[in-house]
């Protein structure tokens, strides 16, 4: 069977940064969110960008808390501590906990811009099955609301990345063709309904691999 990351479409990172790892610079990424959020940092796909960048200097700062998104990290400073402290190259925002409310991740992307030039790279949150965390949502607000939070979401955040020049990567929609087309049920790559085992996260990081390579 063909491989499905091999086959799959994603899109990259500038030539420019590209250019930057290969010269050998050093790359200090912050990957920040919940739980979903240190699965993807945990896939060890720091490694993945050592192949294709051997000169670079990789170094990956995982601040995460489980079941935590930016309505948390918006707030008492909290981008300083979890973010600029650690004198970022490259943020990653990522994770499935930020409530579905894109103004909460514009904050923490703006503050983020405000102390440091950094890149940011919002992703939306991969792994989690939609029938285990929908209806939990779906429970928190009259109903008609948070299913319109839902849907409008993942287009709402693309639009949010193209106003504030930050990059969007949607890896939910990748993850997803990737399970349809290995033919195996979601179930083989979880250890649990919401996080990934070993073969879910080895999942993530060849994809991030993907999106990092050099064009």
């Amino acid at each position: 069977m063909d491989d499905p990351v091999k086959n799959l479409r994603v899109e990259k990172i500038t030539a420019a940064e590209a250019a930057a790892w290969a010269a050998g610079e050093r790359l200090r990424i912050v990957m920040l969110g919940d739980s979903i959020c240190n699965d993807t940092s945990n896939s060890l796909y720091e490694t993945l960008l050592a192949e294709r960048y051997p000169g670079a200097r990789i170094e990956v700062v995982t601040n995460v808390r489980g079941g935590t998104g930016c309505q948390y990290y918006k707030d008492e400073n909290r981008v300083q501590e979890y973010v600029l402290d650690d004198r970022p190259d490259l943020v990653i925002i990522a994770g499935i906990s930020h409530g579905y409310d894109v103004d909460v991740i514009r904050s923490v992307v703006r503050q983020i811009r405000a102390g440091s030039d950094c890149e940011v790279l919002v992703m939306t949150g991969a792994i989690s099955r939609r029938d285990v965390i929908e209806p939990a949502f779906l429970k928190s607000r009259p109903a008609g609301v948070a299913l319109d939070m839902i849907e409008r979401f993942p287009g709402e955040l693309a639009a949010l990345c193209r106003e504030e020049g930050v990059e969007f990567f949607d890896m939910r929609r990748v993850w997803d063709a990737y399970v349809q087309e290995s033919y195996r049920p979601l179930e083989h790559f979880l250890r649990d309904p919401i996080h990934g085992n070993s073969r879910g996260k080895a999942v993530l990081a060849r994809i991030l691999g993907r999106y990092f390579a050099p064009k």
